[in-house]
């Protein structure tokens, strides 16, 4: 896991991982037939479908970081990468955080 205790790669808050206990939750989700068949039709494997949808959405809402994706889907970091960038879930990056980091930058530099 590229996450450790200590801050996100995407936005600098706390990160601490349970990953070394390898626990789990398990979600059951309920879909009416006809959805579940377009979905199963488009992604043809509807729990992996399912596992993607929630990673881009928690990495593009900022409940996940790239690290976490990464883990996620058992991806490699240019794997995830590329995934994240196909699904055009790109790291929110603002004029604020360029300026921060400008400062960041400059103070390493001394």
């Amino acid at each position: 896991m590229s996450c450790v205790a200590g801050t996100t790669e995407r936005n600098r808050r706390p990160c601490y991982s349970d990953h070394m206990t390898h626990r789990h939750t398990h979600v059951d989700i309920e879909l009416p037939e006809g959805i579940a068949k377009e979905l199963e039709a488009a992604w043809h494997d509807i729990s992996r479908g399912t596992l993607e949808a929630i990673a881009v959405e928690g990495y593009r809402s900022g409940a996940l970081t790239r690290g976490h994706v990464s883990e996620l889907l058992g991806l490699s970091f240019h794997e995830t990468e590329a995934f994240l960038k196909a699904r055009h879930a790109y790291l929110a990056y603002d004029e604020k955080d360029f300026e921060q980091d400008g400062i960041d930058l400059n103070r390493a530099r001394r």
